[in-house]
């Protein structure tokens, strides 16, 4: 195997176990004491942000995984109880408010994955293994994975640069 190819399938095992832990994440809220459920503190790219000026490659390829969940949630039929964003001991956003925090969270996210994908030189191989597990984590966890598509219409806009 050619040096290049290594570090291409070293990127991708990468990816998709940062992604993985990014699908994860958001829902710590539901054990962590003082958090509620969609607690904003772990429903946005906090994290990601957190760790970015450090590890830039990591935090990037952790924040597709958020996007991804961040994408299921927006999802939700009603916007009442659960499904509202929660700002620890202020409450909860309005249905408008939860949206608009989730798809601009989503949005950050998807640029960040696309910042670090084209950090690690495999901008192609990376956002097909974004695609992959998001199409995967729909399928698997969300009845209208369908919805999935105008997710994969961002990834192709974003290629296309």
């Amino acid at each position: 195997m050619r040096h290049g190819a290594a570090a291409t399938w070293a990127s991708i095992l990468l990816a998709l176990v940062l992604i993985h832990a990014g699908l994860a994440m958001p829902d710590t809220d539901q054990w962590l004491p003082l958090l509620q459920h969609r607690s904003a503190l772990t429903h946005s790219m906090l994290v990601p942000l957190l760790i970015l000026a450090r590890w830039p490659l990591p935090a990037g390829l952790l924040a597709g995984g958020f996007a991804i969940h961040l994408a299921a949630d927006l999802l939700s039929r009603k916007w009442v109880g659960y499904a509202l964003v929660k700002l620890p001991l202020l409450g909860s956003l309005d249905a408008t408010a939860s949206q608009l925090f989730l798809a601009a969270n989503l949005a950050l996210g998807l640029v960040l994955y696309d910042r670090a994908s084209t950090l690690a030189g495999a901008r192609g191989p990376l956002w097909i293994a974004f695609a992959a597990s998001a199409a995967v984590y729909f399928a698997i966890n969300e009845r209208y994975w369908l919805l999935l598509l105008p997710l994969l219409v961002v990834i192709l806009l974003l290629r296309r640069r």
